[in-house]
């Protein structure tokens, strides 16, 4: 996303100053001076914005301001220029108080308001009051206006800038996804990679919106099962993208065996046993990689023992546990995992001992959930 910098209209400005707060629901397009006649000088004052717009993302500021005045000179109703100056001048006010003055708040907005009236198909005029919504923590505000300037994209006048086009998927996808609304922020990820393919951050943030509707269906038909797997899968290779860009994020690493462990759940709900194995395997080589890359984090062990065990090798998925264990003696998930292959091997002591760690563990720092808890007791409760 773009950094925020922004400038009001000289008419809002000035209320500003003078301390009157503007109704953002009152301002009108009408309220601004005429467009220009000529249509040279509105072409004109549109590759002025333009010019303005770029040096605005590369921080130039006073040059971005100047060619936003000269847009203006030449067509006040240039709304690509009085939404970047509505831009700085909003920075300006985040720069002066924290939080900024009320009306500075409503100013901003009556201004960018103003600027999206009177260009409503402006990509940049769009992202504008949509980055400013975000920022007052209007979530879901700032996801409604980006999504309508998206679907303006097609019917504008003129092609929408990639970069602006590229911000308003961003700005969309991150508002839905903070909002916890992963279906909502999907269409709008994958269109950004698209665009992007090389944003490790939004790779990421992809693989995590599909992981967590993979792994939250709840139909149960096969139909559902099978594009849940599919969306696993995805997820697995946005994350392994993101995994490439940045060879050193563990997190995104030990999502990639994360997803292929959900695909192969799936899979194997679908009684399609040969892409369960695939899965597992992909999972299993991913995890081990990852013991040598972290070789002090237990949780590449810890995967690489859900693989085995789902492989139905319980003496290399124990193994595996034990070396989780090994550098994280309270690591819960292992000490449930290494348990239940205890019980199933007959080693019942071994199975309370792991069991009691647990549980002592989550006493100090919670991380079983109420049912865990409840099964761990009832288990250890019997002979």
């Amino acid at each position: 996303m773009p950094d925020r910098r922004w400038l009001l209209t000289p008419l809002l400005l000035a209320a500003a100053c003078a301390g009157a707060s503007v109704d953002p629901d009152a301002a009108s397009v009408d309220d601004l001076p005429p467009a220009a006649a000529n249509p040279a000088d509105r072409a004109a004052a549109l590759v002025d914005a333009e010019a303005a717009v770029a040096a605005w993302r590369s921080t130039r500021r006073t040059t971005a301001r100047q060619l936003a005045d000269s847009a203006l000179a030449r067509d006040p109703r240039c709304g690509r220029a009085l939404a970047l100056r509505a831009m700085l001048q909003w920075r300006f006010a985040q720069l002066q108080a924290k939080p900024p003055a009320l009306r500075d708040v409503h100013a901003a907005e009556a201004a960018l308001r103003q600027a999206v009236a009177a260009v409503p198909n402006d990509a940049f005029a769009g992202l504008s009051l949509a980055i400013f919504l975000a920022d007052v923590d209007h979530l879901t505000a700032a996801a409604e206006v980006a999504e309508r300037a998206i679907a303006r994209l097609d019917k504008a006048d003129a092609v929408a800038n990639t970069v602006d086009r590229a911000d308003l998927f961003a700005l969309a996808a991150a508002c839905r996804f903070e909002l916890g609304e992963e279906r909502a922020a999907l269409p709008h990820l994958q269109a950004y990679v698209a665009l992007r393919p090389d944003d490790a951050d939004q790779q990421y943030r992809l693989g995590s919106a599909l992981l967590t509707i993979a792994a939250t269906t709840n139909d149960q038909s096969p139909t559902s099962r099978l594009v849940a797997q599919r969306q696993a899968e995805a997820a697995a290779r946005a994350f392994g993208r993101a995994f490439e860009l940045r060879p050193n994020d563990a997190a995104a690493g030990k999502a990639v065996a994360t997803a292929f462990l959900r695909a192969a759940d799936l899979a194997g709900a679908r009684g399609v046993d040969g892409e369960r194995t695939e899965a597992l395997d992909a999972a299993n080589a991913t995890a081990r990689a990852l013991t040598a890359l972290i070789a002090a984090d237990p949780e590449p062990w810890w995967l690489l023992g859900v693989a085995m065990e789902r492989g139905k090798d319980p003496i290399g998925a124990a193994a595996a546990f034990d070396e989780a264990l090994a550098r994280a003696p309270a690591h819960v998930p292992s000490l449930l995992h290494r348990a239940a292959l205890a019980d199933e091997a007959g080693d019942g002591a071994t199975a309370k001992s792991l069991l009691q760690r647990a549980l002592a563990t989550d006493a100090t720092a919670t991380t079983l959930t109420n049912d865990e808890r409840k099964r761990v007791q009832a288990r250890l409760a019997q002979p």
